[in-house]
């Protein structure tokens, strides 16, 4: 991350953006999206998710979580 914030002179320690793709699509999805706020110096969050296995509560309320807490976010 610090080459990334010595090419934009642009930082942001402590902000994470995290990128949720549509349904039915993958984290691929978001890729040009991610290497973008990584070039400005955010930290990114860009995870494939069971869109069609959970439901919408379930993904928010359990899934998303845990990967968030794994992740030390």
């Amino acid at each position: 991350m610090a080459a990334i914030h010595a090419r934009t002179g642009e930082s942001h320690p402590g902000e994470c953006v995290v990128l949720l793709h549509g349904l039915g699509r993958t984290a691929c999805s978001m890729k040009i999206l991610e290497w973008n706020l990584r070039w400005h110096g955010y930290q990114v969050v860009n995870l494939s998710y069971p869109s069609r296995r959970l439901s919408i509560e379930e993904l928010g309320n359990d899934w998303l979580p845990r990967k968030l807490v794994a992740r030390k976010v």
